[in-house]
């Protein structure tokens, strides 16, 4: 088989072609539109994938800032941020009210439990009380024991307490000052 002029031509072209076009083609890759990152971008939104929506629009920002449709999107990208805080907010309020409200109901059902516990004991004290009243007698009779047992004294502490005493204590002269130096005639009128 032979090849002619003509059939060299073309392998030559075609040749040219897939070599500039194997090195044009990252070069395409690169160099999006605005618009591209307007489409992706919306596209995640729309998916529900804000994360890499805000940052194919951001991405895209920074290539083309002045893009209207750019700076629409990531406005909306603000408001929907800025109301999911709102949101979250409340939930969190919300939750907060919600854990206030258990922890009083738990205070005052503790409170209701201690105060019938008591009243239980108190009852049953009152019982015991009326089944045996001498056995109450006693134990307030031994608790007013104990109570005098423990306010005396021994000789010997009265005696260290009395010399302490008898340091301390001088005697008080009483000279009054209002008086006149030189009594007079008569009585002394002092009212």
């Amino acid at each position: 088989m032979q090849i002619t002029l003509k059939d060299y031509r073309r392998l030559t072209v075609w040749s040219f072609l897939l070599i500039l076009s194997l090195f044009a083609a990252p070069l395409w890759a690169i160099g999006q539109t605005a618009d591209d990152y307007f489409h992706k971008g919306a596209q995640y939104y729309i998916f529900n994938e804000k994360e890499k929506a805000t940052k194919e629009i951001y991405t895209g920002l920074q290539t083309y800032p002045t893009d209207p449709k750019l700076n629409a999107v990531a406005k909306l990208l603000q408001k929907k941020d800025q109301k999911d805080q709102k949101n979250q907010n409340q939930q969190q309020q919300q939750q907060q009210q919600q854990q206030d409200q258990k922890s009083a109901q738990q205070k005052k059902d503790e409170e209701k439990a201690r105060q019938e516990q008591a009243k239980k004991d108190q009852e049953k004290k009152e019982q015991q009380a009326q089944a045996n009243p001498n056995e109450e007698k006693d134990k307030q009779d031994e608790t007013a024991g104990q109570a005098a047992a423990e306010l005396r004294m021994s000789p010997q502490e009265a005696r260290q307490l009395l010399d302490s005493m008898k340091d301390d204590s001088k005697v008080l002269l009483f000279a009054p000052t209002n008086q006149p130096t030189h009594p007079q005639r008569g009585k002394f009128k002092d009212w």
